[in-house]
């Protein structure tokens, strides 16, 4: 890596850390292969004369983002300049003023469409592709301190957040709710819930750099609550839906929503996106996407169903577990006290080197935040934190000789993906409960964690199956009394977090 290199990604990684909270893009990145992405053969994607990415010979500001960010990151994490250099040509498109079109006395851009689509006659602004747009241009702005990017973002979510009738993406739910529109003006595919996620991300982005807009704030928070409010209407009985029409979505499209989910709860640390990644996962088991060819792993499992084996569901993921885990150094600050660096991985667990056992630890400092209730099992210290560890300090009970210390440890990082990132177990029995009754729920497990128990309910067996689960039908297992909302047969399903390569459910009971 060159020194211009070397410093380019230092400078991005100084503004990441000390100004705006905008980092990788991780529903693509982590998910797609930028080259695979590149060579995808149904879309005829190739560079153009100025190395700016064209699909079926046109220019679409959506492919243009998409794959500018992703080069972005590619860089970032392998620091190879070519991937620079494709980023760098992307931004050619957004300073070619004849591409875009400007309002309002040229403080709002619209990047418009120019296709006639379902009597969208161009040109029109789609909320996906601003809001994307406005993600490649922030982050294209932290990489090169180029101010004309981040006014172009502004500019860009500028003309987002007009009404669609006057050009922009924002709409009204049937509920009365904010909507960012992927087809703004368009009846037939109303509330696009991906493409609006898109653009909550650019406009939640933007207001990193642009805080003090009031307006924006507003909307966005508006549009965070019409997310949640919304949603239960995009569940279907066993898949969910495209849009407010009720269009169902095809495998690459659950996968996606699934991943775009996992990076909203990275960025706004709310249980709830989990919670519903849970049921999208357990839809999801095994149907795998075979139109989309540039997944980095098409035949990856969001969530993995835990085998039967008598009463006992379990499910053993000990083998890609250790291909999962990565060697850290154990720092020795003196003879009591040991740092393990972790350069900021999200992890959840730590094997730690045979020598330091649970009888000898003192003290665990998590961040220089010292952690009173700490998990030990068969020297494995599992940490649980909604936020990056990037440093962990253990303090021992007794000296250890330096003969007996292995200098490395290591540590799962579940953004690898080489795991699920939850199991679930579908219970066969149906139970009829009456209203306002209180049951206990009750059952006996092992490395659960985060377990969440969701149900349906009908008012014979064989309406089950046309009921949905929702976020809204779930609840913890910390909870044990369940008190039914209606009369009618119930059914239940169980879901947790995979952190630990093997876990168990031995029985699960309504009594």
């Amino acid at each position: 890596m060159n020194k211009y290199i070397t410093l380019v990604i230092f400078s991005y990684l100084t503004l990441f850390n000390h100004a705006q909270n905008i980092g990788f893009y991780e529903m693509y990145s982590n998910h797609f292969d930028v080259d695979k992405y590149f060579n995808e053969p149904a879309a005829h994607r190739k560079f153009d004369k100025d190395g700016v990415i064209t699909q079926n010979n046109q220019y679409h500001a959506l492919t243009i983002s998409v794959y500018g960010t992703m080069c972005i990151d590619k860089f970032l994490k392998t620091g190879d300049s070519v991937y620079y250099n494709y980023a760098i040509n992307q931004m050619k498109y957004f300073k070619d003023s004849s591409r875009l079109l400007f309002f309002d006395n040229d403080s709002a851009v619209g990047l418009p469409y120019h296709m006639i689509y379902h009597g969208l006659k161009p040109p029109w602004f789609s909320g996906l592709a601003q809001g994307m747009a406005a993600s490649f241009l922030f982050r294209h702005f932290q990489l090169t301190g180029e101010k004309y990017s981040l006014e172009l973002g502004q500019k860009v979510i500028r003309q987002l957040l007009k009404d669609e009738k006057n050009g922009g993406a924002m709409s009204k739910t049937y509920e009365g709710y904010p909507w960012i529109e992927e087809y703004p003006n368009y009846k037939g595919s109303k509330g696009v819930l991906n493409g609006f996620v898109n653009g909550l991300i650019g406009l939640k982005e933007y207001l990193e750099f642009y805080p003090n807009d009031s307006v924006a704030l507003k909307i966005h928070d508006e549009c965070y609550d019409a997310l949640f409010s919304t949603l239960e209407a995009y569940d279907k009985p066993n898949w969910t839906s495209y849009n407010r029409n009720g269009s169902s979505i095809r495998n690459s499209y659950i996968r996606l929503q699934i991943q775009q989910f996992d990076q909203l709860y990275n960025i706004y640390k709310d249980e709830r996106f989990r919670t519903q990644m849970k049921i999208w996962g357990m839809f999801a088991y095994n149907k795998f996407d075979k139109e989309w060819l540039f997944y980095k792993d098409p035949n990856y499992l969001f969530s993995v169903k835990m085998d039967k084996n008598d009463s006992c569901w379990s499910f053993s993921g000990a083998n890609k577990f250790d291909n999962s885990l990565m060697d850290v150094q154990i720092n020795k600050i003196n003879k009591k006290v040991f740092q393990i660096d972790l350069a900021k991985h999200e992890c959840y667990y730590i094997e730690l080197p045979k020598w330091l056992t649970q009888k000898n630890i003192k003290k665990v400092i998590i961040n220089d935040k010292v952690i009173d209730d700490v998990s030990f099992t068969n020297n494995v210290l599992r940490i649980e934190s909604k936020e990056d560890i990037y440093q962990v300090k253990i303090r021992i009970k007794r000296k250890v000789k330096n003969k007996d210390i292995q200098l490395f440890c290591k540590v799962y990082n579940y953004k690898k993906y080489l795991l699920p990132m939850f199991a679930f177990v579908q219970f066969e029995e149906k139970k009829q409960l009456q209203k306002g009754k209180a049951y206990t729920i009750n059952f006996d497990s092992e490395n659960t964690i985060n377990a969440r128990v969701y149900y349906r309910f009908s008012n014979t067996i064989k309406g089950l199956r046309n009921v949905k689960f929702s976020l809204e039908k779930s609840f913890e297992r910390s909870i044990y009394n369940f008190l039914p909302p209606e009369d009618g047969f119930y059914e239940f399903f169980l879901s947790y977090d995979i952190l630990l390569p093997e876990s168990k459910v031995n029985f699960f009971r309504i009594e």
